[in-house]
């Protein structure tokens, strides 16, 4: 560059954009000048990193996310994931972080109970942690809501529903697919309720449709299981019928 005559200062240069990671130092020169050279200057990889990770319940999913130290340059960063094991739990192939966003969510859906890592990687980045994080499947539970436990033979119709339980998480989890939950009454009173014999979950929902426990026929106890492939299944509260 040209420092023109009577200035004090010089147009300013461009140092681009680092290439890799690794030192550097610049050096300024001139006719009749000390040359000059500056501080080491440490260049670093920018990094991407996996959020913690909870629990998913087998045949159910969750978005987690993964965060970046610097935003996404022009055009997005295109971010690749992989599954240590896809029998347990699957990621999508890749994610897009748009430019200048600094996080995005990703979906990890529950197979069949055990452990996974999920690792990431794009070109130019590092990862953190580099060995990924450690997911744990476990076989989820069903939970049977809106059970009355006392009815009398004038009572109306019951509605009741389900959702699904991830231990050590807890009501986390949406289905992976559609689910269908069948109900069974049990008790000593033949026919003192009917129940809807089955309702199904649509992919992507967390709770279950309504189901319909009749006005009961008769006075005695009876309780409903409810139960899905995969899944533990559920009893709900003894219900007690009185006149």
């Amino acid at each position: 560059m040209i420092v023109p005559a009577d200035d004090f200062f010089s147009p300013y240069a461009s140092v681009g954009t680092p290439a890799s990671g690794g030192t550097y130092t610049i050096t300024a020169s001139a006719t009749n000048f000390t040359s000059v050279t500056s501080g080491t200057v440490t260049v670093t990889q920018p990094t991407i990193t996996l959020g913690a990770s909870a629990p998913v319940g087998a045949g159910l999913h969750r978005d987690f996310s993964l965060s970046l130290s610097d935003p996404a340059p022009t055009g997005g960063l295109v971010v690749n994931l992989f599954s240590s094991n896809t029998a347990v739990a699957t990621v999508p192939t890749s994610i897009t972080v748009p430019a200048g966003q600094s996080s995005l969510g990703y979906r990890l859906s529950g197979v069949s109970a055990g452990t996974a890592t999920i690792t990431a990687a794009a070109t130019g980045w590092g990862v953190n942690p580099t060995t990924g994080i450690s997911v744990t499947v476990n076989t989820a539970s069903l939970v049977l809501n809106g059970v009355a436990t006392s009815r009398t033979t004038s009572s109306l119709a019951n509605s009741i529903y389900i959702y699904a339980f991830t231990p050590a998480c807890g009501p986390c989890d949406y289905f992976n697919a559609d689910t269908v939950i069948s109900f069974t009454v049990n008790s000593t009173t033949a026919g003192i309720v009917t129940v809807t014999p089955s309702v199904t979950v649509p992919a992507d929902q967390f709770y279950s449709p309504s189901a319909s426990v009749s006005t009961p026929t008769a006075t005695g106890t009876y309780t409903i299981t409810a139960s899905a492939t995969g899944f533990d299944s559920v009893m709900s509260p003894m219900v007690t019928v009185s006149p």
